[in-house]
């Protein structure tokens, strides 16, 4: 009994799964462990629950005081489409009945058969956004309703998902123009250090590539932040990588600004960077 209560009844699983416990525990010394004996025996459990959930709710009908409910409703689909509703305190199914049907006119009967002889009067149903529902709670019941947390929060996803998606497009945008820009300056500085030049001061090539980076480094931090943004509001986020930066003020020789940054930049995923701009 208790091998079929806590595996099939509460646990979900098949009478296979108690023919396989009672081969495992040695149990099957003492009673059959077949799958037709087993089978038999949970038919006959199954058909004493619903037996005794019958006489349970006709006691409870008669002895209950009046008392204002608020359920759960929603379909299910083993066997079939299925109409049920509980009582979300005590978890009680009032309602669970095969339908071909789901509209208004459908709920509100198999509702009125769920809790006939129940003193109680629905002030809340509590489901989805189907028409169906809606008009059986609000028209034929007269109750308030309130969606359920998922269609809920999927309701909120699709307002603010546009909104999110073109914020982390830009931001995307703006990184992809800020490392081009930074690339470039670093090509410049190449080209000129492979010429010759005469006398005269060089451009400010250390000064100019400094503000570029500084720039595509701000501009792959929104990035990110727009992506956490999109998928976790609210959540904290730090930079993933930090790229060194030199002062455009120090008149010290030193090697090549490019290089310089690439040999100090790492990749995000932490690997030092060796051979070019990432």
């Amino acid at each position: 009994m208790d091998a079929h209560w806590h595996i099939c009844e509460q646990g979900g699983a098949g009478v296979r799964v108690v023919c396989d416990f009672l081969e495992l525990s040695g149990l099957s010394a003492l009673t059959g462990a077949s799958y037709g004996t087993q089978q038999a025996f949970q038919a006959e459990l199954e058909r004493q629950i619903v037996s005794s959930a019958t006489t349970l709710r006709e006691v409870l009908a008669k002895t209950m005081p009046h008392r204002t409910l608020s359920i759960v409703e929603d379909e299910t689909w083993q066997d079939g489409m299925r109409l049920v509703a509980i009582e979300p305190v005590s978890n009680f199914i009032l309602l669970e009945q095969a339908s071909a049907a789901r509209s208004a006119a459908a709920w509100s009967q198999a509702l009125e058969r769920g809790l006939a002889g129940f003193k109680v009067t629905v002030v809340q149903g509590i489901s989805d956004e189907a028409k169906g529902l809606l008009a059986h709670v609000k028209r034929d019941q007269g109750a308030h309703h309130s969606t359920d947390l998922f269609h809920l929060q999927h309701e909120v996803s699709k307002a603010m998902s546009l909104a999110l998606r073109r914020t982390e497009q830009q931001a995307e945008a703006d990184e992809t123009t800020t490392k081009a820009r930074w690339q470039a300056e670093c090509a410049a500085e190449q080209a000129y250090h492979r010429q010759h030049h005469g006398p005269g001061r060089p451009p400010a090539f250390a000064a100019r590539i400094d503000r570029a980076l500084e720039a595509y480094v701000q501009a792959s931090l929104a990035r990110e932040r727009a992506q956490a943004q999109r998928w976790s509001p609210g959540s904290a986020l730090s930079a993933r990588w930090i790229i060194p930066m030199s002062s455009s003020r120090d008149k010290r020789k030193r090697p090549s600004s490019c290089r310089r940054i690439w040999q100090g930049a790492r990749t995000p995923g932490g690997a030092r960077r060796g051979g070019g701009p990432f």
